[in-house]
């Protein structure tokens, strides 16, 4: 369900959480089968925008937004993209919708001196993660889900030339998860026998840990 809501972390600091599921965080932008982004966006905008809130985390699932499908053997619909510009919604114009509308949202929050974080996308599996780890575990099968990191850098490569250039624009801060969660190579699925993920792209909170590193220094 949409959700603005306050929130505090362990130090007592309090900020406000806006949540759409499957909506990204770009102003102006609609996606196929999701109803309400824009007014959604409009709404986190206007409670980023007080007085009180120095910093805005932007965290989505970029990729799927960019490119319009899905990965691998994930279940779900495509995510075309609109905007008041588009003329025929396809995956040949989501590039141009997501860049108008990340750029649209990163400008807004820093022009009204925000600090604006900017998280990448953890790495998409394209399996049900804890399903598939007990179906090889049980069956002893010679099967490697996790993607390796070019598979990663593939599928993002839009939204990191897209990030990057607002980066030098605008002065955005980005935080990498690939960093921690592909180093070997491979992105991994599990650690110590326990998953990373909860389906084919939500991190669990074991894996979520994982990241605090990553974000401590920018917070």
């Amino acid at each position: 369900m949409p959700a603005i809501q306050a929130i505090a972390d362990k130090e007592h600091r309090v900020g406000l959480s806006a949540e759409h599921n499957a909506c990204p965080p770009l102003l102006g932008v609609t996606r196929s089968s999701i109803r309400g982004c824009q007014e959604f966006n409009d709404a986190a905008l206007r409670a980023a925008l007080l007085d009180n809130i120095k910093e805005v985390i932007l965290v989505s699932r970029w990729a799927i937004n960019s490119e319009g499908t899905r990965y691998g053997n994930e279940p779900g619909y495509d995510a075309l993209l609109t905007d008041a510009q588009t003329t025929h919604p396809s995956f040949a114009e989501n590039h141009s919708v997501f860049a108008r509308g990340l750029e649209a949202t990163v400008q807004r929050l820093r022009a009204a001196g925000k600090k604006v974080v900017l998280v990448e996308s953890t790495p998409e599996i394209g399996w049900n993660v804890p399903e598939m780890l007990a179906r090889i575990k049980l069956l002893r099968a010679d099967l490697d889900i996790a993607p390796t990191l070019n598979d990663y850098m593939k599928r993002q490569a839009f939204v990191f030339a897209t990030v990057g250039t607002l980066q030098k624009r605008y002065g955005i801060t980005v935080v990498e998860p690939h960093k921690v969660l592909c180093a070997t190579g491979r992105c991994r699925v599990e650690l110590d026998g326990k998953p990373l993920y909860s389906d084919d792209h939500h991190v669990t909170t074991f894996g979520a840990m994982r990241l605090v590193p990553l974000l401590a220094p920018v917070l």
